[in-house]
């Protein structure tokens, strides 16, 4: 008998390679149960809508992916209900893949459109940072849904666009706790932490990744008490949570508390133990760190990086190179720490060489070395590597701006921050804060402004770092009254920024004001 003469019967057998992954074979199937369908005409239209095209979307190349998506046009109703949903199971593959133009080119052939569709679109032009054309198509949208407001609210905090993420979030006819938890993950992400705190009171329903953002923020300002409020007071808490409260107190040194914390969890994974671990390490405490590791029932590449990385951190590169040796497995992740171990730790040439060994790299190798060459002021070189990057990234950018900075090539560093602006690459905090001091070093007041305005749009002037370096920017400048207005408008201010404002009025001859501000500091501080 045929093994494709009962429909049942090859649902069955494509189904079964679904179900192992095997991807190719469903693909092979496909293709003959295509074949049996040409011959047998009659029976097109129960083809499956689930098996073959499901196995299309996580088959292994966009060849076979296109060639079911081909078959499914050909023997299925223009328009039927499978087809539109065949049509989005491909439409979604394509947009979470950054396959856009595909993805696009399918969305538009399509007869018929559901909400999922124009989701599918949205969702993959924000993921992609092309906010433009996924606003056009929400706003086209026939009718939406919460998925399609969560999408473009998301898209708009993940790009630091948070003013317009908050004025769709007040329009959403309705909201869930996705919309909730979206909209105050973006306000953490800024570290506008008063106004996530405000939308975390208001929220009706809160799920552990709602209290776990919020939790987070707190960390991450240092604001570790408030942060431990609310672990205790959450009503669940997921192994996530016990982490990143651990994770909370090694960051900031508070490592009896992490362990304390740790020892009471009911349940820990490789990731909590990787967290301690790293804590141990990355505070100096080397040997309780090794004690650890040497206890974790499982380890993975995170965990033996983990321990390289803190050898190498505090200065035992040669017990970071034995362990690097030890490892079942020497990951790539675990390649580039030990590249920015040498690097960190003075030997450049023996972290090019294991570079040049890698028999695959990535961003991270790249960047890792390009950092390596640009903070041993090996410049040329850094530009050789920079310039043979299969593809420059922020990172990549930001380690070769702050090497021609930190080097005193500050006219290199901002003709490479402009050339970084027309390749259309986003620059990020420490991107901005070493062009500013290249012009700080200067006393180019234009670019300064320039680059004032970009922290001004992406919410960075707020940072208590960022404003220092640019009150020094303006004093050095001559500039003191943007030095004054950076300082006021300043929500936070602790030692550093007071003595960079008080340095600044003393330098300009405005002793009046710098003794009163230093009076007032004495105060407050």
């Amino acid at each position: 008998m045929n093994l494709f003469s009962n429909i049942a019967t090859a649902t069955i057998t494509i189904g079964g390679y679904i179900l192992p992954c095997s991807y190719s074979r469903v693909f092979r199937v496909w293709k003959r149960w295509n074949q049996y369908l040409r011959k047998n005409a009659a029976n097109a239209a129960t083809l499956s809508p689930i098996s073959g095209y499901q196995s299309g979307v996580n088959s292994n190349t966009i060849a076979e992916r296109r060639e079911i998506h081909h078959n499914r046009a050909c023997y299925e109703g223009s328009g039927s209900s499978d087809d539109v949903a065949s049509s989005n199971a491909m439409l979604t593959w394509y947009a979470r893949n950054g396959k856009l133009n595909s993805a696009r080119k399918l969305f538009d052939e399509m007869p018929q459109r559901s909400v999922v569709s124009w989701n599918a679109m949205i969702t993959g032009y924000a993921k992609n940072g092309k906010l433009e054309a996924a606003r056009f198509l929400f706003d086209k949208m026939p009718q939406r849904d919460v998925v399609s407001w969560n999408g473009m609210i998301t898209g708009y905090t993940q790009n630091g666009r948070i003013e317009e993420a908050r004025e769709l979030f007040d329009k959403m006819p309705q909201r869930n706790v996705v919309s909730w938890t979206a909209m105050l993950t973006g306000y953490v992400q800024r570290g506008r932490l008063d106004n996530a705190r405000e939308l975390f009171d208001k929220m009706i329903q809160r799920n552990v990744v709602s209290w776990t953002a919020m939790m987070t923020g707190y960390v991450e300002a240092g604001r570790i008490e408030e942060a431990r409020q609310l672990f205790d007071e959450m009503p669940v808490r997921d192994v996530v949570t016990w982490t990143s409260m651990i994770a909370g107190y090694a960051q900031h040194g508070r490592m009896e508390d992490a362990r304390q914390l740790f020892d009471r969890m009911p349940e820990r994974n490789v990731v909590s133990w990787t967290a301690l671990v790293s804590g141990y390490a990355q505070n100096g405490h080397i040997e309780d760190a090794r004690d650890m590791f040497d206890q974790m029932p499982e380890r993975n590449d995170i965990s033996w990086t983990a321990m390289i990385t803190g050898y190498a951190q505090n200065g035992r590169i040669e017990e970071a190179r034995r362990m690097f040796h030890m490892m079942p497995r020497q990951s790539l992740i675990a390649c580039n720490a030990m590249i920015t171990g040498y690097a960190q730790n003075g030997l450049v040439d023996d972290a090019h060489q294991l570079f040049e060994r890698l028999s695959e790299r990535n961003v991270v190798s790249w960047t890792a070395m390009l950092t390596g060459f640009a903070q041993s002021g090996r410049m040329e070189e850094a530009l050789q590597l920079f310039e043979k990057m299969p593809g420059q990234t922020t990172e990549s950018w930001t380690a070769i701006i702050k090497g021609y900075a930190q080097h005193g090539f500050n006219n290199d560093a901002i003709k490479l921050f402009s050339q970084m602006q027309l390749a259309g690459v986003k620059p990020n905090q420490s991107t901005l804060i070493s062009v500013l001091t290249a012009c700080a070093s200067l006393v180019a007041l234009e670019h300064g402004k320039q680059v004032h305005d970009h922290i001004l749009k992406m919410g960075f002037e707020l940072d208590v770092h960022v404003g220092s370096i640019l009150i020094t920017m303006y004093v050095k400048c001559g500039s003191i009254g943007n030095a004054q207005h950076v300082f006021n408008r300043a929500s936070k201010k602790d030692l550093v920024l007071w003595n960079a404002m008080i340095s600044g009025f003393a330098q300009h001859g405005h002793g009046t004001q710098a003794l009163w501000m230093r009076a007032g500091a004495s105060l407050i501080l």
